[in-house]
């Protein structure tokens, strides 16, 4: 993946949950392993091009946590100028880091699985 964009609030070590529609909520405790982005970048490298190498860049537009789940868009660029929209939802609570994290987990397997159809 030659460039992942991530919205700006996201650029931080700390989970971060929406509230409500104009507001997020900053984990005092609860912190990714790496850096967001490339870790996210590393995992979409190994699930999309397990078979062949070429370059993509993906903006994600939203990347959000919620009372009603974990929600992903955006848009991926593949260099022969295709764009490629994707949204994934995983259902369910995500009021803990744990299930924070593995719903974030859950829908970036998604993002691969729909971006490795190409």
């Amino acid at each position: 993946i030659a460039e992942l964009a991530l919205p700006e609030y996201l650029n931080r070590l700390e989970l971060v949950r929406r509230k409500g529609r104009n507001q997020v909520v900053i984990s005092q405790y609860g912190r990714w392993a790496t850096n967001l982005r490339a870790q996210m970048q590393s995992l979409l490298n190994q699930m999309v091009f397990a078979k062949e190498k070429t370059s993509l860049r993906i903006h994600f537009q939203s990347f959000t946590a919620d009372d009603k789940g974990f929600s992903a868009e955006g848009v991926a660029y593949w260099e022969d100028g295709k764009e490629q929209p994707f949204t994934v939802f995983q259902p369910g609570k995500c009021d803990t880091d744990d299930l924070l994290v593995h719903k974030a987990d859950e829908a970036l397997s998604q993002v691969a699985q729909q971006l490795s159809k190409n």
